[in-house]
């Protein structure tokens, strides 16, 4: 995977064989405010756009992040659909160790799913390598 974004708070990799992004959030992420992780996921959909993947790979497992109804509404009713608009298929999650930061993403994910309309497939996994293998498989 080519490295195409690089911030202490994110890094976004694509393997361009399998048209799959990955974006994986560090622990960094965890000390923003809810305007300035907008702001942030704003940035990287901007460097996704540009590669269009039919796949994204979300690596969560390193941050505790609390996904507040602010940041769900957003997710929800501005980001979702713009990925789906990008031709993307499918998405994965790998979890984070923090319990609260995987219900807040579940919750957030259940929220944008019902807003599309259940247009994009989506899972949750423990270990990055199940994730890609979701991800590649038909």
């Amino acid at each position: 995977m080519e490295l195409i974004f690089d911030l202490p708070e994110v890094k976004i990799y694509f393997d361009k064989e399998n048209e799959l992004a990955k974006i994986h959030w560090t622990p960094q992420v965890s000390t923003f405010p809810v305007e300035e992780g907008i702001e942030l996921t704003r940035k990287v959909f901007k460097e996704i756009a540009k590669v269009k993947p039919k796949r994204l790979l979300q690596i969560t497992k390193d941050i505790v992040y609390p996904f507040t109804e602010e940041y769900q509404q957003f997710v929800a009713k501005e980001l979702t659909p713009r990925i789906i608009e990008l031709g993307t298929e499918k998405v994965a999650y790998v979890l984070s160790r923090d319990i609260l930061t995987t219900i807040g993403l579940k919750m957030l994910n259940e929220k944008a799913l019902r807003e599309v309309g259940g247009k994009l497939k989506r899972a949750f996994f423990n270990e990055e390598d199940e994730a890609i293998k979701w991800l590649i498989s038909s």
